[in-house]
């Protein structure tokens, strides 16, 4: 049996779907979650790490599902390991399968759809947290919204780069009891290496600001 992202980390293994509702809000707030098919059997599982200010999570349903969560609060940047993830936020919509990432900016309206099959990885990111962290690269406040194109193609170009050289291999790192999360200081190091690889990777409302200042070449 092939084994999932995070599983020596296991949050909720359920096929109740309050159960599953009650575990995803304490984590991400509201978030309503309905069968596709009512008649279907929900096998969801939720495993999950948190590294330091950032937190990690592996979800599947087991069952087709559509989720409105309305206005997120934080960004999130999701790999699709398997399945289809359908996505709208506002008047944007895509559909991602295995290997893309998907990246959710907040307070834009989400509805999301996900093949019975699907599987995401995902990472949660405070939003002070990363305009924090664009200001200080910037050397000055941020004062537009930050907000990220929906898809990138996580098999190749820069999207590929991103994928393969730190979302699986941090995936697979965080999946260890002794990990590099477990000392402070490197864990900080590690989420600001993300928060960097995430604005240089996926065209962003700042994408320009950083090509001007820092020489960053656009994604």
């Amino acid at each position: 049996m092939i084994s999932l992202p995070l599983d020596q980390f296991p949050v909720l293994n359920s096929g109740n779907l309050d159960d599953v509702r009650a575990k995803i809000w304490q984590a991400m707030g509201e978030h309503p979650i309905e069968l596709v098919d009512p008649t279907a059997t929900l096998r969801a599982r939720i495993n999950g790490r948190l590294i330091d200010r950032i937190s990690a999570s592996y979800l599947e349903f087991g069952a087709a599902v559509r989720t409105e969560p309305g206005e997120i609060a934080f960004y999130l940047m999701q790999l699709v390991v398997k399945g289809t993830y359908h996505v709208r936020q506002d008047d944007e919509e895509v559909t991602a399968g295995a290997g893309d990432v998907v990246v959710l900016s907040p307070d834009r309206h989400l509805t999301t759809w996900w093949s019975a099959d699907c599987g995401v990885v995902a990472y949660q990111i405070r939003a002070p947290h990363l305009i924090g962290h664009l200001g200080a690269l910037l050397e000055r406040p941020v004062t537009e919204p930050l907000r990220f194109d929906l898809v990138l193609d996580g098999r190749s170009g820069p999207g590929g780069t991103l994928n393969r050289e730190l979302l699986r291999p941090l995936a697979r790192q965080l999946n260890y009891e002794e990990s590099v999360v477990n000392e402070p200081a490197r864990a900080r190091q590690l989420e600001d290496m993300l928060l960097s690889a995430l604005l240089r990777s996926q065209p962003n409302t700042y994408s320009e600001v950083l090509e001007r200042e820092l020489g960053w070449p656009r994604p």
